[in-house]
């Protein structure tokens, strides 16, 4: 683990709180970062233009990542899936949704995300039989896949948590450099 990641390795989306990874098995065609501050007009009396006040701001990122199964079986499109759709959601009071670390090069070296969205498409469905020898030499048709999806499309938004700068380590963000010691 390590340094091979600097080096134009592969592409991982690290939760922080529990370091647990996905490895994102092809490089997104394209990803979309979008600044959206929030703007408050403010209307006086006798005044025919408005004021308008800076209030907030949500930066976000939209990438699309495209699974192909390995196994067999085709269940790990399933389940990567699964653990990408787990990461949006509360568990309690004590475990909160993941924050997370886009390992891309790089390009967001410290910032910190949380997942705002998660949209999965499933595609070819597979579902075959798979031959085996019984103990009497015969031979038995076992179902090994019931219809699991052998490939999988998901769209993902990404809010911008933090940067990890010495002025902003109040929420606790992590630099890269301290998940790959």
């Amino acid at each position: 683990m390590g340094k091979e990641f600097y080096k134009g390795g592969p592409l991982y989306l690290w939760e922080i709180n529990s370091l647990e990874r996905l490895e994102v098995q092809y490089c997104p065609l394209e990803l979309a970062l979008n600044s959206a501050p929030q703007i408050q007009t403010v209307f006086v009396v006798g005044r025919n233009n408005p004021y308008y006040f800076y209030t907030a701001g949500e930066d976000t990122l939209t990438l699309q990542l495209d699974f192909h199964a390995e196994s067999a079986n085709f269940s790990d499109v399933k389940d990567r899936c699964n653990w990408l759709r787990s990461k949006r959601y509360n568990n309690g009071m004590q475990d909160p949704p993941g924050k997370f670390k886009l390992v891309f090069g790089k390009l967001f070296d410290n910032e910190i995300w949380v997942m705002k969205s998660c949209n999965v498409r499933y595609s070819q469905f597979k579902n075959y039989t798979q031959a085996s020898t019984n103990v009497d030499g015969g031979i038995t048709a076992i179902k090994t896949n019931d219809y699991y999806p052998s490939q999988a499309y998901v769209d993902i938004v990404l809010g911008l948590e933090g940067i990890g700068t010495p002025s902003n380590y109040k929420n606790k963000n992590i630099k890269r450099n301290q998940i790959f010691k």
